[in-house]
Parts: structure tokens; C-alpha cells; sequence
């Protein structure tokens, strides 16, 4: 065999090795978080901050999201907790919209209650890790069979 096409096959070996640890993970995370139980929790502080990104040259180029740093307040297995979640919202109007002191569902981790977040983890992060997988192995099946072919013609 050609060195070369060994050295391709070693980095697919190892890209695959790392998607599929990721690809566990991410379900591991995402079947963990189903069971997360649903607790209201109450906003106690918010830091605001105006992200604009650039997306190239030209008119309409850039875009404005605004991340919201909020301090939660909920109440679980009878302990008090504090926790910060960042959030992203996509307007000035929504952004202007979440006042201190209101009401905000989160989910706690019942094996580890001062671990929440503001959404359970989606399936489409999983989905998205396999369609990495796919995609790998098909342009590096492709990019194996490309320098076999150039490495086995008669010159």
C-alpha cells in the first residue's frame, strides 16, 4: 500500500474515532436531560449585551443578537440555588422584554440539583454529530479512493 493512502486512512481512523466519541456523548447528554425535572425558577439579575456580527461586505451584511446573562433563583429538593444561563434572543424588543423578577421555566438535574439549564437537550444536536460521521466518511471514502486510483494507474 501507499504511504500516502495509509497516512489518509490513519487521520480517517482517528476523525472517526472522535465523532463517534461525540456522537455518544451528545446522546448520553440528551437522553440524561429528558428526565430533568421542570421547575419554575424567577430572574433576579440581567446583564444585556449587544452582539453584532459581521457576515462579509456589502448592505445587510451584519447581524444584531443581544445575549442575555441572567441570575436565576429556583427552588428544588428544598435547597434555594442561584445559577447564571446565558441567553440569545434576536431582537431589542425581546431583549427589553425580560424584566427582573420574572417567572422562567428551567430543568434541573435531579442527581445534581445545582446543574440546570434553560432548555432539555434536542435531538437535533445528535442528528447533527451522525450527519458529521456520514459526511466524514463519505469525503474520506471518497479521498481514499481518489489516491488509490492515481497510485495504481500505469504511468
Amino acid at each position: 500500500m501507499n504511504p500516502v493512502f495509509i497516512i489518509v486512512l490513519l487521520l480517517l481512523i482517528g476523525a472517526n474515532g472522535f465523532l463517534i466519541f461525540k456522537t455518544v456523548k451528545t446522546w448520553l447528554d440528551y437522553s440524561d436531560s429528558q428526565h430533568w425535572i421542570e421547575t419554575e425558577a424567577r430572574i433576579e439579575n440581567i446583564e444585556r449585551q449587544k452582539v453584532i456580527e459581521s457576515e462579509g461586505r456589502g448592505v445587510g451584511a451584519t447581524s444584531v443578537s443581544y445575549d442575555l446573562y441572567l441570575t436565576y433563583r429556583y427552588k428544588t429538593a428544598g435547597q434555594i440555588f442561584e445559577r447564571e444561563l446565558v441567553k440569545t434572543v434576536y431582537s431589542e424588543e425581546e431583549a427589553a422584554a425580560v424584566q427582573l423578577g420574572d417567572p422562567s421555566l428551567v430543568y434541573v438535574n435531579p442527581k445534581q440539583p445545582d446543574q440546570v439549564r434553560d432548555e432539555r437537550g434536542n435531538i437535533v444536536d445528535v442528528v447533527g454529530v451522525i450527519a458529521a460521521l456520514i459526511f466524514a466518511n463519505l469525503f474520506g471514502a471518497g479521498i481514499l479512493y481518489q489516491i488509490n486510483s492515481f497510485f495504481s494507474q500505469d504511468l
